[in-house]
């Protein structure tokens, strides 16, 4: 990301949780995982876990039209927001399930 300059040395490592936090859910979804729920707060544990991050966002939702979805399946979006110190980054993940 163009926005990643504006990283300081120690806050890079951080600043991996937002794609790893994506293709943790990828990973529960290919695994059978349905509930959005779940998958949301995997994803907001992993990215809490690292220091420097404040999590704007982590949504879960139908990719087509972006409402929200009781059940995975279809076309879905992962999306999230994260600040890493100062840097708001952004991230998502578009799937067909």
């Amino acid at each position: 990301s163009s926005r990643n300059v504006y990283l300081k040395p120690e806050e890079r490592p951080s600043a991996l949780t937002l794609s790893q936090a994506l293709e943790l859910g990828r990973a529960m979804i290919e695994q059978g995982e349905r509930d959005p729920g779940v998958i949301r707060q995997a994803m907001i544990d992993h990215i809490q876990a690292a220091p420097f991050t404040s999590i704007d966002y982590v949504q879960i939702c139908n990719g087509d039209d972006l409402s929200d979805l009781d059940t995975v399946q279809g076309r879905v979006l992962l999306a999230l927001a994260v600040r890493v110190g100062t840097t708001r980054l952004i991230d998502n993940l578009l799937l067909e399930v």
